[in-house]
């Protein structure tokens, strides 16, 4: 049929001929498609069809318990976990665990637009702080501010201040200690 195997993720084919671009994630017997068209899709459903039995289940709704909303006039595709996520937690015995507050507001969209541009903004963000650069400064972020995690009685003051002990004893300095990934590839890679 033509397609090509991805070298990133070995489940998913990809296949450019003409004007039709189409790619394909197989899932055991299961098949999410996609293309630039209607016609492409429906294409390599034909041309599938004449080597096996398919059942052709329509737009993609569940994809490996995963939501998929496809909202066409706002050209938007969400993925909700929820199915997924229940399922683990069933699997794992945490299926009766206490909601927790994230400091995020739910629901809250961001975009690209959000981001600087211009000098000015560049300038105005100089004062928000970024990422830990290392696990200590992490740390020291959390020892500040982890009043989040002691709503709805997840975390007690007590299981913050040993995790954060025994982080700092037992893995800051073998961390700190080690070479970075990167290191080898600049400095020891022939």
């Amino acid at each position: 049929m033509g397609y090509t195997q991805s070298s990133v993720d070995h489940s998913v084919f990809f296949r450019r001929r003409d004007s039709e671009h189409s790619i394909v994630a197989v899932a055991t017997d299961d098949m999410a498609v996609t293309g630039n068209s209607v016609a492409t899709v429906n294409n390599f459903k034909a041309e599938l069809k004449s080597y096996y039995d398919i059942t052709d289940l329509g737009e993609i709704r569940w994809f490996l318990g995963f939501e998929i909303r496809r909202d066409r006039a706002a050209r938007t595709i969400s993925i909700n976990q929820k199915a997924y996520i229940e399922s683990m937690a069933t699997k794992f015995g945490v299926d009766n665990g206490k909601n927790i507050y994230i400091p995020m507001l739910p629901g809250e969209v961001l975009s690209k637009d959000q981001s600087p541009f211009t000098p000015t903004p560049y300038a105005e963000m100089k004062n928000v702080p970024s990422m830990p650069a290392s696990l200590e400064e992490a740390l020291d972020c959390l020892e500040d501010d982890h009043s989040f995690l002691l709503k709805g009685d997840v975390f007690t003051k007590d299981v913050i201040e040993t995790w954060l002990d025994y982080k700092r004893t037992k893995e800051v300095d073998a961390i700190r200690l080690r070479p970075h990934p990167y290191e080898f590839a600049l400095y020891y890679d022939i």
